[in-house]
């Protein structure tokens, strides 16, 4: 089952779920002590067509405020990821939530900053420090406009010609996935961005543009990195999949571009988000980079809620995406813990 299927058998099931109270039969076991939330984006909503991926990137603003009164009315601590470890080993027995963003698009300072402002609640924005420089690409956004103005995509990467249908919504989705492998599968950047140059017929410069024009830029992060309920973390500087690079290439994408960041922002970087960030893009050799120099903690994409024994872990640690499809319903769902034991099985603190 693709994970766009799953997402909205979730979503349409959920009612009827949280209605007869069935998840309330993992919440024992498996909600855990709190939940990191993920997000990507917060846009106003508009009736534009979309490619499913963009869907799960995406909120609004009213969805971003909702989730903050969910957590709210249930009486949990807002805690910022800086407090998550002192957090898991206290003895209290009321639950948390971490809100964090990824990637560093300008509708979090326009969009999502008020509204956590105005609660009073911390949250976290990992830095790609390249889309601050405007110097790589948000491929997965100009990939969608590409798919949604053509029937088919024809193309070349890396010597090899690719036929790809895409008249219809589903044919989009399916086609964005096998470019997605495409671009993932890169390993070196340099050879990366020549490919995605060639593929959208655009000099880097005109790709950079694009990048500039979603993306927060030095001074307007380094105002928002003044704020004490705004930390920043760093999620490399090209936004590759690590398990891709060698050791020096994973050395240039995450330190130094924390240290890029740290020169500008004034402050030093503890945290980091893997890019991609499930297993297929880091493991086991990513986490011991990141903790062996000395992040106090990492986030992936895998999903999951936090338990005390992710003391053990705190460099894969998993979270709780939250996305267009994310009711109240399928939300209650995802932190009782229903969610990601369908997704993990029973050991959740090691996903």
């Amino acid at each position: 089952m693709s994970i766009r299927n799953y997402k909205k058998i979730v979503s349409l099931s959920a009612p009827a779920i949280t209605a007869l109270g069935l998840h309330h039969v993992f919440d024992k076991k498996y909600s855990g002590r709190g939940h990191i939330l993920m997000f990507h984006r917060v846009l106003p909503k508009d009736n534009r067509p979309r490619v499913h991926n963009h869907e799960s990137l995406e909120i609004d603003p009213e969805q971003l405020e909702q989730t903050i009164l969910f957590f709210k009315k249930r009486n949990y601590l807002f805690l910022s990821i800086n407090e998550l470890s002192d957090h898991l080993k206290s003895d209290t027995k009321r639950k948390f939530v971490v809100f964090t963003f990824d990637d560093g698009y300008i509708d979090n300072l326009i969009y999502a900053y008020p509204i956590f402002k105005k609660y009073g609640i911390p949250f976290t924005i990992y830095i790609t420090s390249n889309f601050i420089n405007a110097r790589t690409v948000i491929w997965w956004y100009q990939l969608e406009e590409e798919l949604l103005k053509k029937d088919q995509l024809i193309f070349t990467w890396q010597n090899q010609e690719h036929h790809l249908a895409a008249e219809t919504k589903t044919q989009k989705e399916i086609a964005f996935e096998e470019v997605r492998k495409l671009i993932t599968g890169t390993a070196n950047p340099h050879q990366y961005l020549d490919q995605l140059s060639k593929f959208f017929g655009m000099a880097e410069e005109q790709l950079f543009a694009y990048t500039r024009s979603h993306a927060m830029n030095w001074d307007q992060l380094t105002e928002l990195a003044k704020d004490p309920i705004v930390t920043i973390g760093a999620h490399t500087a090209n936004h590759l999949p690590l398990k891709n690079l060698e050791s020096d290439q994973l050395y240039a994408e995450i330190i130094n571009s924390k240290i890029e960041i740290e020169d500008h922002i004034k402050k030093k970087i503890y945290h980091f988000a893997y890019p991609f960030g499930k297993k297929l893009e880091a493991g086991e050799r990513e986490y011991e980079f990141v903790k062996s120099h000395h992040f106090r903690t990492a986030v992936t994409t895998n999903i999951g809620n936090i338990f005390t024994g992710h003391l053990n872990h705190l460099h894969k640690l998993p979270r709780v995406n939250i996305n267009s499809l994310t009711t109240e319903d399928v939300l209650e769902l995802q932190v009782s813990g229903m969610v990601s034991f369908f997704i993990n099985g029973k050991d959740q603190v090691l996903q």
